[in-house]
Parts: C-alpha cells; structure tokens; sequence
C-alpha cells in the first residue's frame, strides 16, 4: 500500500487525461464515482497529507476507498458533491442551557422541532381478541403505525382486530425542519387510516399560546398543511419491515424563519468536513433527543404526551438490545443506537423526532438520527433508542427535496 502512495504522489500510476467514471458507493454507502485520486479534490489532499506526514490514519482511509486496483491503475470511489438545496444559517440555537437529563427543554432552545398532527379515518374494527392488556389501549387510542412504534408482534396482531376511535384527532409524531419547506421525521409515522391535518412549527408547550420564558415571549407557532409525504421507497419491505424508517414532508407553504424560534437543523452531508469528525466517531458521543413523548413509562398506551417539549442526552453507543436489533437490518450504518440504561430514553409520541450532535466547536447541531423504534417499556435499565442513520440516506433525502 505505501508503494501505492508514492506512485500516487508521484503521479507515475496515474495520467492527467480524464477517465470514464464508473459509479460506486464510499466507505459510508454515499454515492460516487470511481476515477483517479488526482481528479477527486478530498481524497487527493488526504494523500498530500499522507505524503508530508501530517496525517497519520491517513493511508488506512485511503485503502478503504480504493474501487479499482489493477497492474495498469489504482482508482478511488470519489463522493459526490451534491449542492445542498438548504440555503439558510442552520443549526444555531441562541440559549445557553446546558442538557442534563430527561427534563423539560428551554423555550427556543431547538428551534426546529416540528409535531404533526393527524385524524384517524379508520372504521372500528371487531373485538380484541389478545390478551397482551396494553394491545387494545394502543389500538383503541389510534396507536397502531407499526411494529416499529414501540410495539410487539402480538400487539400489532391486535392492531389489525381491536375497535379504533373513528375520527380521533390527535398529535402523532415529531420531526425536524431541515429546509424552509422541508421536515424529516420517521416513516412509520404515517400509517394507513390517518390523515394529516398539518405539521406545527416553533412549538413548545401545546397547553397554552403564545410561549412564554425567561423573559421572552414566542411568536405563535405556525400550523402548516401538508402538500405530501415521501416515505422512503423500501420503509415497510417483507425483508425487513423496520428498515429504511425515514421520511420527508413537504409542506404546502415555506416556514416563516425567525432568528430564535424558527431555524432548520443542519444535515450531516459530510461530516468530516463539516461537523469536523468522521461518521466512525459518532460512536462514544453524547446526542440529544428531543420530543413531546410521554414521560412515564408504564403508559403504554401513549395517550398522555407532554405537553412541554423534553430533551434527553443519550450517549450513542451499542450495547445488548441494540445489537441483537441490528441482525435485522443488512446493513449496520443504517441504524445508530443511544442511550445507556439510566432511565433517560425516547419513548412513545418521541417517533421521528432528532438524535442530534454539535459540531466540534459546539456551534452548529446536526439531524444524525431519527426516532425509529424501542423497548415496549421505556427506560429501563437496559433500553436504548433505535435511530435511522441520516447519513446512510442523504443520497435519498437530496435526491427527494425538490
């Protein structure tokens, strides 16, 4: 590999003249092309890096890179630069708290959080038949997205048996305003049955308006309708039903920004480059959650959401439960796990809300996970929240945010 190197550097391996690009996936799945390291701007400074001796994992990066390797050529699989359709300031919050816990968030402090609200459409259907005591509570109060919302496999039996609450109103789901017009969120958020009434935007407490703290008073949150939600296209495939839970909704109108209150979350497109650290060291980070879920465990029905938005730090990590839910998905960078068995956890009405990380100065906050599923019971001592990767999607996301 260090022979590779020099001839690189050298250029010896390599002609100037341009070469058909064959498409290929980076280390992190990103699309790209495969061609000459002279002709990809990052890849190409990493190796002049190398070849001072300023960058000592260096030449380990590289190798992982490496799409073509034969006695004529060497050819590394280039990302893409995709021009992000995102154009204003993103991911600044203006308050200085500091999160400890599961505990209420400050008024303004994420300034793009997002709770839909929906109307089940269902007919009631026959009787209950499981035994499970929370299954019909769950279908009864129009609970049943999925299996993936915090639900057994017996449980989502009942869904499909159990009466439901005929045009039942209700708030559903978080998410994040990621572009003036466009939310992330989860897509088993958006079942069969219900219809999206609209997406509120620079909400905190839903008991009372406007908000009010520390000398400050919110502007009223803003009730957006839905012009269409684009689930991902495999969300839901028989090989593997909790796979690709991620969402956009686009709404009918632009958000109206406000220096506080209303701000878009930055994407991880690339966080080296950005966030200045790789995806691989997301691993051993304190995140942070945010959502208007329940805050007691044992309501398994989800009927009684908080009304202030909450925060949690989770600490992104593998450990028991996590592990044995990532046989399930083909690929292990679709999924991040959080949480570290002290009681602080997401729970239900938390789905499709942010698993959120700062860059390395602590300036800017960056959308790396989205609420997908986890225990039945939240918070025990051995739970962790299940997140769809945003990295793994970005491809999707920009390819959809049109």
């Amino acid at each position: 590999m260090r022979l590779i190197l020099l001839a690189w550097c050298c250029g010896s391996l390599f002609s100037p003249s341009p070469v058909t690009a064959q498409e290929c996936r980076t280390p992190d799945r990103r699309l790209g092309d495969c061609i000459s390291i002279q002709q990809c701007p990052t890849l190409n400074s990493l190796l002049q890096q190398v070849s001072s001796g300023s960058s000592s994992g260096g030449i380990s990066t590289l190798r992982k890179y490496i799409c073509v390797y034969d006695e004529s050529s060497v050819r590394v699989c280039c990302p893409r630069t995709i021009k992000s359709p995102i154009t204003t300031q993103c991911g600044v919050r203006f308050t200085d708290d500091r999160i400890i816990g599961g505990e209420d968030a400050e008024l303004g402090a994420w300034p793009w959080m997002v709770i839909f609200r929906a109307r089940d459409t269902r007919t009631s259907g026959g009787s209950c038949s499981d035994k499970n005591p929370f299954c019909s509570g769950w279908a009864a109060s129009g609970h049943c997205q999925s299996d993936t919302d915090f639900m057994t496999e017996n449980c989502m039996k009942s869904c499909n048996k159990c009466p439901s609450v005929t045009g039942a109103s209700g708030w559903i789901c978080g998410g994040v305003l990621i572009s003036e017009q466009y939310v992330l969120t989860a897509a088993h958020c958006f079942r069969d049955g219900s219809r999206i009434e609209y997406a509120r935007i620079g909400e905190y407490d839903l008991s009372k308006s406007p908000d009010y703290g520390r000398g400050r008073t919110a502007p009223e949150p803003q009730d957006i309708e839905v012009e269409r939600v684009i689930k991902h296209p495999d969300f839901g495939s028989p090989g593997c039903r909790k796979c690709n839970d991620i969402a956009l909704v686009k709404l009918a109108k632009p958000a109206r920004m406000h220096r506080i209150f209303v701000q878009p979350i930055c994407l991880p497109s690339n966080p080296e480059q950005d966030m200045k650290y790789p995806v691989s060291a997301f691993q051993g980070k304190d995140g942070v959650a945010a959502g208007w879920g329940v805050t007691d465990a044992t309501d398994y029905y989800g009927t009684n959401l908080s009304d202030i938005l909450q925060q949690a730090k989770l600490r992104i990590q593998e450990q028991s439960y996590c592990r044995q839910q990532k046989i399930n998905y083909p690929n292990d960078s679709m999924i991040l796990c959080a949480g570290q068995g002290d009681g602080k956890d997401t729970c239900r009405g938390d789905s499709g809300g942010p698993l959120m990380l700062p860059d390395s100065s602590g300036v800017r906050y960056y959308v790396v996970g989205v609420t997908s599923l986890g225990r039945t019971v939240c918070g025990t001592h051995d739970a962790q929240g299940i997140f769809t990767s945003v990295h793994y999607y970005m491809d999707w996301l920009y390819q959809n945010m049109v």
